[in-house]
């Protein structure tokens, strides 16, 4: 797999998180499908638990397989992160987040809280900033922000109630609360992806334009040469 460039005269524009981007979104695809099928068995629990009851052994290998997912959905999001913001340095100029600034702010417990935001508002900013056909996609990020966090923080919440359930109770969680806690980390899930896309999406927009900026910028000073 090659990594997508951008040359203009004898000036060559690398995106290299482009690639990462493109492995994390088909890790995020089979994992929103998990969730997907996750909710469809947690909706047959609460319909027909004696349908269930077939696949009951089914939806706990996707369970583990959704975790086993999510572990690596992390790894890779971090090192796309990472790689990412070394690409905006070079697409902007100057960026006011380093790769290992925006590592420490996404990965560091309770730190995160507030540095999952600052990296991705502060992204969405950038290329609102920038205007013309990028200031949409700064516009989506930012649209997606605050329903990603009021989305996980629901989640969060009724995970713990279903594992308190689970852990304190001789009968395991109530289906309900099952299914409502699935529906959720699928949105999550579904929020994610879409904002991943639209982030790969930007950047690569980004290196076009700046190709495109510095060809124009080659070729007037060929002319007045």
């Amino acid at each position: 797999m090659s990594t997508p460039y951008y040359a203009a005269g004898d000036q060559q524009i690398t995106v290299k998180s482009s690639w990462i981007g493109l492995i994390l979104t088909i890790f995020q695809l089979v994992y929103l499908g998990t969730t997907i099928v996750i909710v469809v068995l947690s909706l047959v629990n609460v319909i027909s638990p004696s349908t269930y009851a077939d696949f009951e052994i089914a939806y706990g290998i996707l369970v583990l397989l959704g975790l086993l997912l999510f572990l690596g959905l992390i790894v890779t999001f971090l090192v796309w992160a990472y790689v990412l913001h070394g690409d905006l340095k070079t697409l902007f100029g100057r960026y006011s987040i380093t790769p290992g600034s925006a590592l420490a702010q996404l990965m560091v417990p309770f730190y995160n809280l507030w540095g999952t935001w600052n990296v991705f508002s502060t992204l969405g900013n950038q290329f609102k900033w920038a205007g013309g056909e990028l200031e949409g996609f700064g516009s989506d990020i930012r649209f997606w922000l605050p329903l990603l966090y009021i989305i996980t923080i629901l989640a969060r919440i009724m995970n713990r109630i279903v594992l308190v359930q689970n852990s304190h109770s001789d009968d395991v969680a109530s289906p309900k609360l099952v299914l409502v806690s699935a529906g959720l980390d699928m949105i999550v899930a579904l929020i994610w992806l879409v904002m991943t896309r639209t982030i790969v999406k930007a950047v690569n927009r980004r290196a076009e334009l700046r190709q495109s900026e510095n060809s124009n910028l080659v070729a007037n000073q060929a002319r007045t040469n």
